[in-house]
């Protein structure tokens, strides 16, 4: 009884917390017990010959097998490994490895070319490599890509400052206080943009 009711919560939780699979790890010895005493129960059958019952069992089984390989949501698993490269492109990023940082982000874009945040993260890592050109680029598509996505236009404004493209740069700054026109980091970033444009009565 403890058993089943063990299994019982533990399908439970799969149910209500199955995004931190990860967490889960440690109740699989618990499972193997219960794996091992099926697997004893079907030698078992098939020593006696109980054709019956291992017939339900194979229907069981296919039954299971297809529900758990069967894609109900249409999740693309192919794209789903770009989140891998993604959070790796992140975290060689921290570590000051730039050009890992960017194998890795290059491999997510691959893998998923309509995530912006791929292109958000290339273009930080070329930042840091002094490749504005290229991070322009990244951060165009990132915006393309979603035109609401506040911190990449930030970062494509602040790439343009860096090209001394500053009638760009004030254009994206000016595109996110047309829908936010108190947000400071635009307004901040919009005074530097003008003060370097030499347009000094604007910025203040």
């Amino acid at each position: 009884r403890l058993l089943a009711l063990f299994f019982a919560t533990y399908m439970a939780t799969v149910v209500a917390f199955f995004v931190v699979a990860r967490y889960r790890l440690p109740v699989v010895p618990v499972l193997a017990v219960g794996s091992g005493f099926a697997a004893l129960e079907v030698i078992r059958l098939v020593r006696e010959r109980v054709w019956r019952t291992l017939a339900w069992v194979a229907v069981g089984l296919a039954v299971l097998l297809v529900v758990v390989n069967v894609n109900f949501y249409r999740v693309d698993r192919v794209r789903g490994f770009a989140q891998s490269h993604f959070r790796l492109g992140i975290i060689y990023g921290e570590r000051g490895d730039t050009a890992r940082a960017i194998q890795e982000c290059l491999a997510a874009i691959e893998l998923d070319p309509e995530y912006p945040k791929s292109y958000l993260n290339l273009g930080s890592m070329l930042v840091a490599e002094g490749r504005h050109d290229e991070a322009v680029s990244a951060f165009r598509t990132a915006v393309r890509l979603d035109p609401g996505y506040v911190t990449g236009r930030m970062n494509l404004a602040m790439a343009l400052e860096s090209l001394s493209e500053f009638e760009s740069a004030v254009a994206q700054l000016d595109t996110i206080l047309a829908v936010d026109p108190g947000n400071p980091e635009a307004l901040k970033e919009k005074g530097v943009a003008l003060y370097r444009w030499g347009r000094l009565d604007e910025s203040r």
